[in-house]
């Protein structure tokens, strides 16, 4: 890069005064708009959320496709395809705040319907920081940890590397 240092040109000035102009920021925003300056183009950051308690990790974590606590035919029924899939929720096209919500409000309505295997689907994602590479954080976070036995990837006729079978556990104390 050149040590020369970037100015705007006329047209650019008058678009960014045009676009700018209405822009008022809002109370609850964090996205922070820096003005143009002469040494690098416009710059838009976003701050980091606070995490709160119910998003911390539990101790002991999920591991994809780890069949250490469940038997074995349930697991062959599992890769197999054939145990009954109860619920499934699509992903695509929600922001990670978005998804996670739909992700926890998901997984507690499916434990509190007596549900057993869910289908995550996430799609493919690209990136480092998509859907598909946040899932087993979230499952880690201990207000949904709780209610999950068994994470892994779903078969290619579920989905293969794009979903997720979630198995939740069963709730021997509630009546059925």
């Amino acid at each position: 890069m050149s040590s020369k240092k970037w100015l705007p040109n006329e047209f650019e000035a008058e678009f960014w005064q045009k676009v700018t102009k209405d822009i008022k920021k809002h109370k609850k925003s964090k996205l922070v708009i820096k003005e143009p300056n002469t040494e690098r183009p416009i710059v838009i950051t976003r701050e980091l959320d606070y995490c709160p308690n119910q998003y911390q990790y539990t101790l002991n974590g999920l591991i994809l496709d780890d069949d250490s606590n469940i038997d074995r035919n349930t697991i062959d029924e599992i890769k197999k395809g054939h145990y009954p899939i109860d619920a499934k929720i699509d992903l695509h096209g929600y922001s990670l705040k978005n998804a996670l919500r739909k992700l926890e409000q998901f997984i507690l309505t499916s434990w509190q319907n007596k549900f057993r295997l869910l289908i995550v689907i996430t799609g493919k994602g690209s990136g480092g920081n998509s859907i598909k590479d946040m899932i087993i954080t979230w499952l880690n976070y201990k207000n949904i940890r709780s209610y999950i036995l068994r994470v892994g990837t779903a078969p290619p006729k579920h989905g293969g590397t794009g979903a997720f079978y979630v198995l939740l556990k069963r709730d021997r104390k509630r009546k059925k």
